[in-house]
């Protein structure tokens, strides 16, 4: 659900020009890639608290459907 979820909010904000996404599929594999891999590599206590990594995820892909 949080696939489809996530294809169409980058649809979405491709069509409305907020989002530089020359390939829709490639750039939902790539977040959802980075989004399955934090429970492996993630520990409570490391360098980061869950929400400040949180926001720099969610920082990063911006700029990454952004294009910059």
């Amino acid at each position: 659900q949080y696939e489809k979820r996530l294809r169409l909010i980058l649809s979405d904000g491709s069509l409305a020009g907020d989002f530089g996404i020359p390939q829709l599929q490639l750039m939902s594999a790539a977040m959802l890639g980075m989004l399955n891999e934090v429970c492996v590599w993630h520990r409570d206590g490391g360098a980061q608290t869950l929400e400040q990594m949180a926001e720099d995820y969610a920082l990063t892909a911006i700029r990454m459907a952004q294009g910059s």
